[in-house]
Order: C-alpha cells, then structure tokens, then sequence
C-alpha cells in the first residue's frame, strides 16, 4: 500500500460483509510527505512475533472466532519512476 510519510493509523476492524481488514488512516501533512510503501500483514495472533525491526504492530481484530495481528512494515520510499 502507499501512504504518506506523515500517517497516523488510527484504528483496524474486520469488515465481515466484505472479509477484509478495514483501517482508518490519518494524513498528517499531504502537501510535503513524501509517498512510502507499506506492507500489511494479517497474522495469527498466537502465532511467531514479527521479525524484521521495521515492524509496527497495528492492532488487532477477530475473525470467525480468531484473534489475528495486524502488522504493518515499512518498504520504503515510493520510487520515482519518470
């Protein structure tokens, strides 16, 4: 996904009628962020913590029954491609 650098988000929920996570996501400053690449990974909450450093935990939601983690890692600046 590509957000701004400046983000906040803010809250994570299941979406049961369209089986995805929904998220809100604040832009703090649009106008000077630079655009970044972030990967978002739903994992089984009783599952191996997260590795890589570049890891934040973003929260939690329940899917029919399951608590999972939802995590989110930074990938990096957005590539000029012009």
């Amino acid at each position: 996904m590509e957000l701004t650098a400046r983000h906040r988000i803010t809250s994570v929920e299941w979406d049961a009628r369209e089986r995805a996570v929904a998220m809100i996501v604040e832009i703090t400053d649009p106008q000077t962020a630079r655009p970044v690449d972030v990967r978002i990974d739903i994992v089984d909450a009783a599952g191996t913590p997260h590795a890589d450093p570049r890891a934040r935990m973003i929260g939690t939601v329940v899917r029919d029954g399951r608590e999972f983690n939802v995590v989110g890692t930074y990938l990096g600046v957005v590539a000029d491609e012009n």
